[in-house]
């Protein structure tokens, strides 16, 4: 068993509110693609608070393993249209074996992600697998 760790950091000037959620399977013959909120938090500007929020999963064997950062309030539980809320999200796919993601919100409303697997002899020990510093790395990009 895995666990998923997204850790959020709001550098936009002002409160955010911040909400993941998960791809779901999508079955033939479907139209609308819904996914629950599971979790969600409001943030204070990091520069000014020093805030951030942190979400962690366990994960045994579930086949869709890509997560989604966005901003918005949708509590915990809440039913989201998959298909809006994934346009423009900052993307955390776990499916390669990242374990660890650092999502930040910029300040022009893009999204930096910075993905980390288990490295290492010992499986608690975090490496960065690879990261894009990319200045061109738009919203709902991906490492």
């Amino acid at each position: 068993m895995a666990t998923i760790t997204i850790n959020v950091i709001n550098e936009s000037p002002d409160l955010q509110n911040f909400f993941i959620f998960q791809q779901p399977a999508v079955y033939p013959g479907e139209l609308q693609v819904y996914a629950n909120s599971l979790d969600s938090q409001a943030l204070l500007p990091h520069a000014t608070s020093d805030a951030h929020f942190t979400f962690m999963m366990d994960l045994d064997c579930q086949p869709v393993t890509i997560f989604y950062v966005q901003t918005g309030e949708y509590p915990a539980g809440t039913v989201v249209n998959f298909t809006n809320a994934s346009i423009d999200a900052a993307v955390c796919d776990a499916t390669p074996g990242y374990t660890t993601f650092n999502v930040t919100y910029n300040a022009d409303g893009s999204w930096s992600v910075q993905a980390m697997a288990l490295a290492g002899p010992a499986e608690d020990q975090l490496g960065p697998v690879e990261v894009a510093n990319e200045p061109d790395l738009g919203r709902g990009d991906q490492v």
